[in-house]
């Protein structure tokens, strides 16, 4: 469209390449001795006669048989022309190439081009018929070239595609332009019309994509490619399905061309800005408007609705956008701010920055935008128009200047108005707020210079120049006040507006409702203008985010704060006052949907907006105010959002229909706009708190908050948060407890403390929603620091005293007698205890507050606990009765008393924990302490009246203990539990009956909690007591004047308080039956009865037995093991508390401390695993319940159902949860205790080992779903086996036990039954060796376990050899490698007294025999390694078990004096096989062998080197150690640990001599083939490990000898610069370690000093030359840095006299490590950095006297970083190094730096100094 307007452009302009425009010439105007080149990009080619050879052939072929004359004979011709070709081509005699099949197609169109031009007009009625035909084929040809130019796949053609291009071009534009002029009738065409529109859009999409580079990816044709029928074409009247999808996909494909030709056009036309932005932003705009989906952003929380496009309409809005901002840099700067600024352009770029993708079915398809944009690199459109807006209105050289001398940002706006709501009409009389603004604030101006002023000032030498000036920038706060100020907006729309809108009162409908929506636009603005002004205005003076780096704190000076606030008061002014006016004044014009988008808009506007005050420090409360204009502003702002509030009611905002859930939205906006605004100055909000609370309180609980916007719930617990923060550094956390009461007095309607008059307003409230902040976890976290940290001494009675009289005011004045209130008072009762709770667990009891402490809580149980409990427990009876006749007195009493004693509880805790404190504590006679709360006996007349909590616990507790159903209980509970079965359900029943234990279902939970608390001041008691007692003892001669009746009578009371407790928590226990459900429903389930007795575990331990401990550890084992799926009764929120708690004490050291339950540990997981598996299986024989009740034991019972084979998985099994609590039992850190009754543990282990194991083999493999649990468990079984077995106390019954007899042949046929699994394999090889380990043990006593034990390890060889040589390999070698453990601890020489063979002799003839019998096969398979991973992994196995033999016999034949056990002939195989596979494993090492096999040989040539006299009879050393070092080599390269091939290396090192060392060095300094950095790296490690190990002194001096090369190498490691970084710190490490060492070896190299300044240079390229370089990792740096700080720290303990005369390297090294410290991050590592500093500056002081001149540059280095400023932690962390470098200085030295340092830097560094003279001492060295 644009492109056709006015002068006719060129082909040449519009296409790039010149032989397109070549091409496009006629050939009748190419004259023939035209240049017979063209020009190329690189070179010139001969030009070939393309042209002419086509227009010659196509006009040959077309006057073939006819002459020139009369237009009618031509068209005939070419008709049977065509009929022609078709003929010869679908002939098939010759086959045409795609050449001529172009030119043909291309001949067509020409002819038809120019006929159609010429004669068109002419045709006759008669021709019609022939016309059509021609058209038709005219339009195949055009279709046929269009797809040649659309195949992307390239032909080898004469005709480029530029050239067709070059031709279909004009006929596709004049096309579109006769479009353009009948587009009336075009619309009404029929389908053949429409299908050739889209024709000429592709061919004028095509030519321009070959013309030029393509715009757009293949992201547009695959949206064609499933194209969306557009709604209006599918509901046309008498069209079919297929008919309208047909004319859509075309209407589509017509879409995606025209798309596709406007983003090339937008490249090459170039209008001017004010054309661009006021026509073609306005179609664009239009479009938009249109096509676009509005939807409601739920999940990004935008204000406004989101524009949804398809791709190409979003492609057409980015171009656009995209040529606005090229326009841009070549216009006027003032034109182009007016015209960014006008009220037409800002409402445009405001939807257009809310485009957003959508596939067909309106969802964001994010990956097709990155495909489209995101592949190039472009902005997005969110982007440019934040580029066009910036660069448009904050230029740094044409506009800031101008913000800075106007007059707006010099003074203050009004006040936005806060109308109320009989204000419809916006007057000036909306109260105190709005006088605010008057005459005098707007006139005041502020001391803010202009730069101008501030030369003339300093010129005339006054502090103020001229006045300000009035400037073209002020006409963006007169467009943004114009366009959201609606009414008139609407005017100026309906004055402007030629449509005919239907009359005045729909056009004055019309006319609101855009402007509205240009109002929305400019709100979604306001954010990103206000960005781009705050960040240029601190870019101008190099204060910007970008000069920062974008990260810490952001701060600007204070004018340019002021300028930034004052900008910000403007531009929001009008965005405030509609606001306020449609919170306040419900304008009717327009509908609720609108006004809802708009009041979301402004306010997510105002959050934002006060973000960023905040964050670039706009306002702080210490920037000068002399008028308080700007607090005033910000009162004015909290004031309207806090209106909001009241307009926004919570209960509403939990609905879920569409005007909910934008309430929904509306409610997080506000919080996080009063989150800034609290963090901005907290007196905006101090005196309106309890509003805020209640408000944020009741968004937590909105349902629709957590379903549909999750971070209403975040925002709202972060404002929480903060406040209680603010207030708890403020030391007023009083105040926020009072402002909390004030909030129920809000939601109830009634005026309060801690807010204003019109709360009237909130009757009705819900006071449920104040619950939700005990529930909000970093709330009270923050709470309970306030009250641990920061809540003064003075404090403390004050906020007692409050919740004290919190608590009486409820119970006295809304419950007694008031039953109609008495719901919400009970609301407001249990928050204000539940708070009162919180409090008292948190304070900190010590010496001083004890007292006080003690007094307030014997006086809280007179007043808050004696209004809750009353008479309800008074006297001695034990009843529970309520003194209350109606149903609702019943359910308040019972509710009292279960707050009343949670309290009582609580303050029995603080009580105890104070008295801790106290001295003279007395435990009067008659087990009555006066000392301790609630146990002081009362002498009064009315001791009838008084309360007397513990004697009421004690009543309950004793009535509870001393019944049947108790006595029951503990006697047959723990039989019936472990006897209970999912296929028995008579025992599950039996557990049901125990769940009414007598006591009401709502207090259960409060008097347990209440009788552990009594258990833990009995146990403080308990220990006065028996102090007492001890005491009497020490004084009395006779022991049976002392009696410990007094102690016994309190654990008596303890015991049966834990009886008690139990009790009440098995109510709640779960069944392990999943069917089994808890039957009934009551108050208590929403409460767990466990987690109390976890959390005390520690206390009522001391006073439990075995019954109480296992019962505990069947809920620890029940909850940490099974899911919610087998809750079983108990609620979700229950178990996943209990399931947390769980978790805590199994990853808790201490738990496993608590000797109580950990003796009863092992015994009931096993159990409880053991039953659930049983339960887990059936079977059609024996039944299940009499494998229990066997006596000869579970493993024979276990043997025989296994043999019978009927075992089987049940449809609904436990075998998860026996899978998790196996392996926890395995891997957690139990100390076993040694005892005989392990022996019991091992039977059941081995019982349900053998039962996993056949259930598996019964057909059920390890790819069923059950099957990784069952493989899990036979793993575990087996890990648990071999825990157990070195802690079994075996006595002389115990020998033939089955578990024992069986072991290894079980052992040996799982290795076999499952030798796939690699976890089953190992865990039986460690469990067969701690059995041999048994064997071995116990040989003296029953020789046969041992000679039984080899027998049957025995028969597993032959199976070796033959059939499976890998899992029997295993266990072979898992027992000859336990053999070759005891012979190094000299264990095997135990002899029996029934034979002369010892055990050594047996183990010596089981290796000799599995030499024999496998040697033949192991080496068969070590023949195979390398040549893929499954013969190395045999291999590796081979060659571990030979090297365990060998390693076996080697011993043997050094250390052992018996030469009887083997003959000669079996010395000289065993050498020849140490030869043989020594050969077999060095021929191996270079080729690409597996990990696996590289381990199994390192073990292999360490385990000979462990003997070296046995592998040096069998190999020369030079061989040996060639091939050892190899082996470094080759695993050094691979940067791969070798500690295997280390510890050989060193053995060999010390026990070789002087050749071999000879050996070692010639093969590390030889000249190496292709030297590398490894190299000099693997040399450095073979000297480090030389000097190290060589102890002779022949060794050393020839070592001492090359000292100076390997120094040289070592220090060449920190030169290169072309390794990696982890592969530098690799390198500073092992020159570390290799220079400490040699430095501390005086004997092998006397460094000097020369050599001593070399060390220290070449540490300090390691940083730069500020001593900073970055790191990725943490660890790198601080690696570096502390191999640095350990040499240097080793050259002044070793060298400090060679130091002297060289200080300038090492204080220069001490400099950049000071330097690195002083840039490193907290987050860095700098605690580990300062500490190694400190440590080497604390060396430095003994030699004080020579280095103290020097240490004045680095006191001088940390002076500077002071005045630059300098990190908290940084310089605390760096106090010990400056106190140990000022101890060195003398007089002279500080009168030196105090000459040196300015002023401000005297004043930083003075208190570092006097607090360096006060308390640094120096204590020794480090």
């Amino acid at each position: 469209r644009y492109t056709m307007a006015g002068k006719k452009r060129s082909r040449k302009s519009i296409s790039s390449p010149p032989s397109a425009n070549n091409a496009n010439n006629n050939n009748s105007e190419q004259p023939p001795q035209k240049s017979k080149t063209k020009k190329t990009g690189r070179k010139k080619v001969p030009l070939k006669k393309k042209t002419d050879g086509l227009f010659m052939v196509t006009d040959a072929k077309i006057k073939s048989g006819t002459e020139e004359g009369t237009p009618k004979p031509k068209r005939r011709k070419l008709k049977d022309h065509s009929i022609i070709l078709e003929t010869k081509k679908s002939v098939g005699s010759k086959k045409i190439t795609q050449d001529e099949e172009i030119v043909n197609h291309i001949s067509i169109f020409l002819s038809f081009g120019k006929n159609n031009n010429d004669e068109m007009d002419l045709l006759l009625d008669d021709n019609k018929n022939a016309q059509r035909e021609e058209e038709s084929l005219f339009l195949d040809s055009i279709s046929y070239l269009v797809r040649f130019l659309d195949n992307s796949i390239a032909t080898e053609t004469k005709i480029t595609k530029e050239d067709v291009a070059t031709l279909l071009l004009p006929w596709s534009i004049a096309r579109l332009m006769r479009l353009a002029a009948t587009a009336t009738a075009s619309s009404s065409g029929d389908a053949d019309s429409r299908e050739n529109d889209v024709l000429a859009w592709r061919t004028l999409s095509c030519s321009f994509n070959i013309l030029s580079p393509p715009v757009v990816t293949s992201a547009l044709s695959n949206v064609a490619g499933s194209p969306s029928a557009d709604e209006e074409t599918r509901a046309q009247k008498g069209e079919d399905e297929a008919t309208t999808t047909k004319e859509a996909t075309a209407l589509l494909s017509a879409c995606l061309y025209a798309s596709n030709v406007f983003l090339h056009l937008t490249r090459r036309y170039r209008p001017s800005l004010d054309n661009a932005c006021n026509s073609l932003l306005h179609t664009v705009d239009e479009l938009v408007v249109s096509s676009s989906s509005h939807k409601a952003d739920k999940t990004r929380n935008q204000g406004g609705s989101a524009k949804y496009l398809p791709l190409h309409q979003a492609a057409v809005v980015h171009a656009t956008l995209a040529l606005i901002h090229v326009l841009m840099p070549n216009s006027n700067a003032k034109k182009l701010f007016g015209t960014i600024c006008s009220v037409d352009v800002l409402p445009r770029l405001g939807r257009l920055k809310m485009v957003q993708v959508v596939n067909n079915e309106n969802e964001n398809i994010e990956s097709l935008t990155k495909e489209w944009i995101g592949s190039k690199g472009q902005a997005s459109a969110e982007e440019l128009v934040q580029k066009i807006l910036w660069e448009g209105m904050f230029d740094s050289v044409h506009h800031m200047d101008g913000y800075r001398t106007m007059n707006e940002l010099h003074t203050m706006p009004e006040l936005p108005k806060l109308y109320s709501g009989e204000d419809t009409n916006g007057d000036e009389e909306g109260g105190d707020a709005d006088d605010v603004g008057t005459d005098d604030q707007t006139k005041s101006k502020d001391l803010l210079p202009t730069p101008k002023e501030e030369s003339a000032a300093a010129a005339k030498g006054k502090g103020k120049g001229g006045g300000k000036k009035s400037c073209f920038q002020s006409s963006l706060f007169t467009s943004l006040s114009s366009l959201l100020s609606l009414p008139a907006a609407a005017a100026s729309i309906l004055a402007t507006d030629d449509v005919d809108m239907g009359g005045e009162e729909k056009g004055g409908e019309e006319a609101t409702r855009k402007a509205i929506q240009n109002a929305m636009a400019a709100a979604n603005l306001l954010p990103m203008i206000t960005l781009g002004f705050f960040e240029r205005i601190g870019a101008n003076n190099g204060g910007g985010a970008a000069s920062r780096g974008g990260g810490g704190a952001i701060t600007t000076s204070e004018a340019d704060a002021k300028l930034q606030f004052r900008f910000w008061c403007h531009i929001m002014t009008p965005a405030l006052d509609q606001l306020f006016r449609i919170h306040n004044c419900h304008d009717d014009t327009s509908s609720p949907s609108e006004q809802d988008g708009l009041t979301l808009a402004l306010l997510e506007a105002t959050s934002q907006t006060l973000g960023m005050v905040l964050k670039y420090d706009a306002y702080l409360p210490s920037y000068s105010d002399p008028n308080e204009h700007h607090i005033k502003f910000l009162e004015c702002v909290t004031t309207g959002l806090l209106q909001c509030i009241d307009n926004t009611d919570v209960d509403v905002v939990r609905g879920g229909d569409d005007q909910t859930i934008i309430q929904s939205h509306s409610s997080l906006v506000i919080i996080a706009s009063l989150l800034p605004i609290l963090q901005l100055n907290h007196r905006l909000i101090h005196d309106k708190l309890a509003k805020v609370i209640y408000f944020a309180s009741g968004c937590l609980s909105s349902s629709t908050t957590q379903e549909e916007n999750p971070q209403a719930k975040a925002k709202a617990s972060e404002l929480l948060c903060v406040i209680v923060k603010i207030y708890r550094e403020l030391r007023q956390v009083g105040y926020f407890l009072t402002s909390t009461r004030g909030a129920f007095d809000i939601a109830s309607g009634v005026a309060g403390v801690g807010h204003d008059e019109d709360v009237s307003s909130h009757t009705g409230g819900d006071l449920a929603c104040m619950k939700n902040l005990l529930s909000c976890g970093n709330v009270m976290e923050s709470l309970s620091m306030a009250y641990q940290t920061s809540l003064p001494s003075g404090q403390l009675h004050e906020i007692w005293e409050f919740f004290d009289e919190w608590i009486v005011t409820i119970v006295d004045g809304k419950i007694v007698g008031q039953t109609d209130s008495s719901a919400a008072a009970m609301v407001e009762l249990s928050f204000a205890v539940q708070m009162f709770i919180v409090f008292i667990k948190n304070i900190r009891a010590n010496k001083q507050n004890s007292p006080e402490l003690r007094s307030m809580c014997e006086k809280s149980v007179t007043t808050s606990i004696s209004k809750l409990l009353g008479k309800t427990t008074t006297g001695g009876g034990s009843s529970l009765t309520i003194s209350a006749d109606s149903e609702e007195g019943n359910r308040n009493g019972g509710s009292l008393m279960r707050l009343g004693f949670d309290l009582c509880g609580w303050l029995v805790d603080l009580h105890t924990r104070s008295c801790f404190w106290i001295d003279n504590i007395h435990v009067d006679d008659g087990h009555v302490g006066t000392s301790f709360l609630l146990t002081k006996k009362r002498n009064d007349e009315d001791s009838d009246d008084d309360l007397n909590v513990l004697e009421y616990l004690r009543n309950v507790a004793e009535t509870t203990v001393s019944t049947t159903k108790f006595k029951m209980w503990r006697a047959s509970w723990l039989d019936t539990y472990w006897q209970s079965t999912t296929r028995t359900t008579d025992s599950g029943n039996c557990l049901e009956k125990f769940r009414d234990i007598g006591i009401p279902p709502s207090l259960r939970g409060s008097l347990q909690r209440l009788a552990l608390h009594r258990i833990h001041q009995l146990h403080s008691m308990i220990y006065y007591c028996n102090l007492v007692e001890n005491e009497r003892h020490a004084s009395s001669d006779d022991l049976q004047d002392n009696d410990h009746s007094s102690s016994q009578a309190l654990t008596n009371e303890a015991r049966m308080l834990v009886d008690f407790s139990l009790y009440i928590a098995c109510s709640q226990l779960v069944p392990r039956q999943p069917n089994t459900c808890a039957t009934a429903t009551d108050e208590s389930s929403d409460e767990s009865l466990w987690s109390p007795l976890a959390q005390s575990l520690c206390i009522w331990t001391h006073y439990s037995d075995s019954f109480q401990a296992e019962l505990f550890l069947i809920w620890f084992f029940t909850t940490l093991c099974q899911g919610e799926s087998r809750l079983g009764g108990v609620p979700a929120q229950v178990f996943r508390l209990e399931k947390t708690i769980t978790l805590t004490l199994a990853r808790d050291a201490s738990f496993y401390d608590v000797g109580e339950v950990m003796s009863l540990f092992m015994n009931v997981g096993i159990q409880f695993a053991f039953n659930l598996f049983l339960d887990s299986i059936e079977t059609t024989g024996t039944p299940l319940e009499k494998i229990v009740q066997e006596s000869s034991g579970l493993t024979v019972s276990c043997m025989e159902l296994a043999e019978k084979g009927d075992a089987k998985l049940s449809h609904d099994n436990h075998i998860d949860t026996v899978s998790t609590l196996l392996s926890f039992l395995a891997s957690a850190p139990l100390q076993l205790a040694l005892c005989n009754e392990n022996i019991n543990l091992l039977d059941r282990v081995v019982g349900l080992d053998i039962l996993s194991s056949r259930v598996i083999k019964q057909g059920l493999d390890a790819q069923m779903c059950n099957g990784p649990q069952l493989l899990n468990i036979v793993r575990s079984t087996k890990r648990i086996i071999a825990n157990l077995l070195p802690k079994t106390l075996l006595r002389s019954s115990d020998f033939g036990a089955p578990c024992l007899a069986n072991m290894t042949s079980q052992l040996s046929k799982n290795c076999l039954d499952f030798r796939f699994d690699d976890g089953v394999l190992f865990a039986s090889s460690n469990a067969i060796s701690e059995y041999f380990s048994i064997c071995i043990d116990h040989n003296e006593k029953n020789a046969s376990m041992l000679a039984e034990f080899v027998t049957q390890m025995g028969s597993l060889v032959p199976d070796a050899a033959d059939i499976d040589f890998s899992a029997n390999t295993l266990l072979i070698r898992s027992v000859i490698r336990r053999m070759n453990i005891l012979d190094r601890h000299h264990s095997l020489s135990k002899k029996t007294t029934s034979s002369n063979n010892s055990s050594y002799e047996l183990c010596m003839s089981f290796v000799l025999d599995v030499q024999k019998r496998l040697q033949s096969s192991m080496l068969r398979h070590l023949s195979k390694a390398g040549n893929d991973l499954e013969n190395d992994k045999v291999a590796g196995n081979a060659l571990l078990l030979e090297s365990e033999i060998l390693s076996f016999i080697g011993n043997h034949l050094v250390t052992t004096p018996e030469k009887n056990l083997m003959t000669d002939e079996q010395v000289e195989e065993s050498r020849k096989s140490v030869r043989t596979v020594f050969e077999m494993v060095t021929s191996v090492q270079g080729s690409q062998c597996s990990l696996e096999f590289s381990n199994a040989s390192s073990y292999f040539l360490s385990a000979m080197a462990a003997a070296p006299g046995y592998i040096l009879q069998c190999v020369s050393s030079s061989v040996l150690l060639e091939n050892i070092l190899a082996a470094l080599a080759l695993s050094f390269s691979r940067g791969q640990e070798s500690p295997l091939l280390d510890a050989a290396l060193c053995s060999l090192i010390r026990s070789s001599g002087l050749e071999e060392t000879k050996t070692i060095t010639t093969h590390v300094l030889r000249e190496p083939e292709g030297g590398n950095r490894v190299d000099s790296a693997f040399t450095t490690k073979i000297f480090h490990l030389l000097i190290t190990c060589a102890n002779s002194p022949d060794q050393h001096k020839y070592i001492s000898g090359k000292c100076k090369s390997f120094l040289l190498i070592s220090i060449g490691l920190l030169r290169d610069t072309e390794c990696g970084r982890s592969q530098l710190v690799q390198n500073v490490k092992l020159f570390s370690k290799t220079m400490t060492t040699l430095i501390s070896k005086k004997e092998l190299l006397l460094l000097s000093g020369r050599e001593i300044a070399m060390i220290c240079c070449e540490m300090n390229p390691l940083f730069n030359c500020d001593g900073v370089k970055e790191y990725d990792d943490v660890d790198e740096g601080a690696s570096i840095f502390n191999s640095c700080c350990l040499v240097v720290a080793s050259l002044i303990a070793h060298y400090p006299k060679q130091l002297y005369g060289c200080p300038s390297p090492l204080f220069s090294l001490l400099l950049t490590l000071l330097s690195n410290i002083l840039h490193t991050s907290v987050k860095k590592g700098l605690s580990r950095k300062a500490l190694e500093y400190a440590k080497v500056c604390e060396l430095l002081i003994p030699h004080k006297d020579i280095f103290k001149k020097h240490v004045v540059g680095l006191l001088l280095c940390f002076i500077r970083a002071l005045s630059e400023g300098m990190n908290p932690t940084t310089k605390s962390k760096l106090m010990p190094s400056i106190y140990a470098l000022l101890d060195m200085c003398s007089d002279f030295e500080t009168r030196q730096i105090n000459a040196m340092i300015d002023v401000p830097s005297k004043t930083l560094f003075a208190p570092v100094f006097q607090s360096f003279r006060k308390y640094y001492q120096y204590h020794g060295q480090a």
